[in-house]
């Protein structure tokens, strides 16, 4: 975002930009940028919890006081055993409203999903697994109003005790600015 916002300002043309159309113009330049790139947090190494209780992942993406962004999770995770699943939670800057939808399997053929609204609060928990170790997709969208400048972090936990683990190299997060 840097490099395109000190493109922008190279490109600035004086006599342009001091009037009030090429001020404007600039702007309008800069926020379409901002929503044409998206912010993406991509997981290169396994992730794991053997814990109940929430720990940060590796997965984050920077929200701005002010602005409205949807937000995309693409998950796979695996369970050391089948009648253990992972629970899946996201930590959100103080007056940040939002709301997330998740979809994950519940078994071989049956589809489950949960919400969250509440920062830190369970939004999918999988009880189990079609299989142990084998790879579990678990996908999610919401919307941020971010009231607040600071993170979103994706927190995740283990049904129990036994290991659970977001797969490097196949879990994403991506954050689209709206307004």
């Amino acid at each position: 975002m840097k490099l395109l916002t000190t493109v922008l300002n190279r490109l600035k043309i004086s006599e342009f930009i001091n009037t009030e159309e090429g001020r404007r113009a600039f702007e309008n330049a800069q926020r379409d940028i901002v929503t044409l790139y998206p912010a993406i947090s991509y997981l290169e190494q396994d992730d794991t919890n053997s814990t109940n209780t929430f720990k940060d992942s590796l997965l984050k993406v920077a929200v701005e006081t002010g602005r409205i962004y949807t937000l995309e999770a693409v998950l796979t995770f695996q369970s050391a055993n089948t009648s253990n699943g992972i629970g899946i939670a996201l930590k959100v800057p103080p007056s940040v409203d939002f709301t997330f939808d998740w979809h994950h399997n519940t078994a071989s053929s049956v589809k489950g999903g949960g919400y969250c609204n509440a920062s830190g609060s369970v939004s999918a928990d999988t009880s189990t697994v079609p299989a142990a170790n084998s790879n579990i997709p678990l996908i999610g969208k919401g919307i941020i109003k971010a009231g607040a400048s600071g993170d979103v972090v994706l927190q995740f936990r283990s049904e129990s005790t036994d290991t659970v683990t977001l797969k490097g190299g196949l879990c994403v997060l991506r954050l689209m600015q709206v307004v």
